[in-house]
C-alpha cells in the first residue's frame, strides 16, 4: 500500500494458486493471483447468479444422463416384429433428439451467463503471474516486484479472463465467493492455506518494461 494511501482501505491479497486444479494437474504452483478487497452489489448478484447456475448445470447433466441410458438400452434391445422395431426405432429417434436438446439448452445457459461471470471475475483480480503450458505468461508481464520476479497489473478487461480454461475460471470464482478447494470441486492438491488471505499487503512494485525471460513449468 502507497505510503499516503487511506489506511482504512482494503489492501488488495495476494493468494497462492498452487491448489488450482486443471484436467487433474496443478499449472499453477508456485504462482499466484491478486484480488481486490472490495465486493460490489453487481459482484454479488454475479455470484448469487453462477451459483444458480451451477444448480441449474447440474440438473440439465442429470437430464442428459438420463436419456443417454435410455439410447443405451433401446439400442440393446433386440427382437420383436415388425410394429414393434417400428415404435422401438420411434422412440430411439426421440431419445436421440431429447439428448440433443438437453446438450443444446446447457450449452445456452452457460453462454448466456458467462460473460456476466468473466466481468465479475475481472473486475476483482487485479494482478497475477500465471503462465501457460508453455511457461510464457498468459498475459505480456508489465510489472517487477522489488525481487525482479515479473507479474502482469490486469486491466480489468473480461477478455483477458477468457483467456483462461473453464477450470481456471471455476478456481477464480471461488477464490471470489471465498469457497474452499473441496468445496469449489477444482482439486486437493494445496495446503489448506492456499486459498486464504495469505496476512500482510504486498509490497510495493515497480512497474518495469523489459521484456521478461521465460519460465519453466513445475
Amino acid at each position: 500500500m502507497p505510503k499516503d494511501a487511506n489506511p482504512e482501505k482494503r489492501a488488495s491479497r495476494r493468494i497462492p494458486s498452487d491448489d488450482c486444479v486443471v484436467e487433474g494437474r496443478h499449472p499453477h504452483r508456485g504462482e499466484w493471483v491478486e484480488i481486490s478487497g472490495a465486493t460490489s452489489v453487481h459482484d454479488l448478484r454475479a455470484q448469487w447468479n453462477a451459483t444458480s447456475l451451477a444448480v441449474q448445470i447440474e440438473s440439465l447433466r442429470d437430464d442428459e444422463e438420463m436419456v443417454r441410458r435410455e439410447i443405451v438400452e433401446l439400442r440393446a434391445t433386440t427382437g420383436g416384429d415388425a410394429a414393434t422395431r417400428k415404435e422401438r426405432e420411434a422412440q430411439l429417434h426421440r431419445a436421440e433428439k431429447d439428448l440433443q436438446d438437453a446438450v443444446e439448452a446447457r450449452i445456452n445457459l452457460i453462454d448466456g451467463s458467462f460473460d456476466e461471470l468473466a466481468k465479475a471475475v475481472a473486475r476483482r483480480v487485479v494482478a497475477w503471474n500465471w503462465t501457460n503450458d508453455l511457461g510464457l505468461p498468459i498475459v505480456p508481464w508489465n510489472a517487477t516486484d522489488e525481487d525482479g520476479s515479473p507479474y502482469t497489473i490486469l486491466d480489468g478487461s473480461s477478455a483477458t479472463i477468457e483467456l483462461v480454461e473453464p477450470d481456471e475460471m471455476t478456481y477464480l470464482r471461488g477464490l471470489l465467493t471465498g469457497e474452499a478447494p473441496a468445496e469449489r470441486k477444482n482439486g486437493d492438491g494445496g495446503s489448506p492455506t492456499t486459498s486464504s488471505d495469505t496476512g500482510s499487503p504486498p509490497t510495493a512494485r515497480t512497474p518495469s518494461n523489459a521484456s521478461a525471460p521465460s519460465r519453466t513449468k513445475r
